[in-house]
């Protein structure tokens, strides 16, 4: 009969649709995770530039560091060679001090004596 056959046309219909409805609702859901993803490569790639400028800075500050350790360094030996050049010159001072004095000591001496 056309009755029965328009209702199994019409459950089939329904069918289809239904299945429609449940794809609509998948390819809904796996845009709305497709969105999701782009946004969170896109704070991902924001972060990953952060995380390179921060290495860059931190690099050069390291440099920085280490250029300005040298020179302490290299301004600590200058001072330590100055000093010992000083010592060294009080010394040679000490030391001709000492013959000066011996040597007047003997004059002094020998002056007594005559």
């Amino acid at each position: 009969s056309v009755e029965g056959k328009a209702g199994e046309v019409r459950q089939q219909l329904e069918e289809k649709e239904s299945e429609l409805s449940a794809k609509q609702v998948d390819v809904e859901r796996v845009e709305k995770e497709t969105q999701q993803l782009k946004e969170q490569l896109a704070s991902l790639k924001v972060q990953h530039a952060r995380f390179q400028e921060q290495g860059s800075a931190a690099g050069a500050r390291v440099e920085a560091l280490s250029r300005e350790l040298e020179c302490e360094r290299s301004e600590r030996v200058r001072e330590r060679e100055v000093a010992g050049a000083r010592e060294e010159g009080f010394r040679s001072e000490k030391a001709k001090e000492h013959v000066f004095y011996t040597a007047r000591e003997a004059e002094l001496t020998a002056a007594v004596r005559e």
